[in-house]
């Protein structure tokens, strides 16, 4: 007598980052120092989006990562090529309130389409009072959680 064996993997189904969505720049704009005299002063907030496809029928969040500012580890603190100093970058979810680095954003419904486009903002936000004229650049990484 012999014997049949099965196996399989279950793996759960995972959505595709749309190309347009794996390196973003987004660009922050030119802001005067003469505007930004003390501490917690923000730009305008600038709208980006991470668009996702073929996702299952789910809910997704997302969760933004990078080195924080010393001053306020919920901000994102600029790249060593930076010339600004006491400048982070404030991440908002898609209502504009404060998303901080390492936390969730509030969940996406992915319809019946499988694609999905998660908005959110960015905006420079001062950390102390004496900001000078320069580059203010910095990275994070994104990580999609699903529910």
């Amino acid at each position: 007598m012999s014997n049949v064996r099965f196996s399989a993997n279950i793996v759960t189904w995972s959505c595709t980052i749309s190309s347009a969505s794996q390196n973003i720049t987004v660009n922050l704009g030119q802001w005067n120092t003469r505007s930004y005299k003390s501490s917690g002063i923000t730009t305008t907030p600038t709208y980006f989006s991470i668009s996702l496809n073929n996702c299952a029928n789910s809910s997704v969040t997302t969760t933004f990562s990078g080195k924080s500012d010393p001053t306020n580890d919920q901000y994102l603190a600029l790249d060593s090529t930076s010339t600004v100093e006491n400048v982070a970058i404030e991440l908002l979810d898609s209502d504009k309130t404060e998303l901080p680095l390492n936390k969730e954003s509030h969940a996406v419904v992915v319809g019946s389409s499988g694609n999905a486009t998660l908005g959110f903002y960015a905006r420079y936000i001062t950390t102390a009072k004496a900001v000078q004229a320069g580059t203010a650049d910095a990275q994070a990484t994104f990580v999609i959680n699903y529910r």
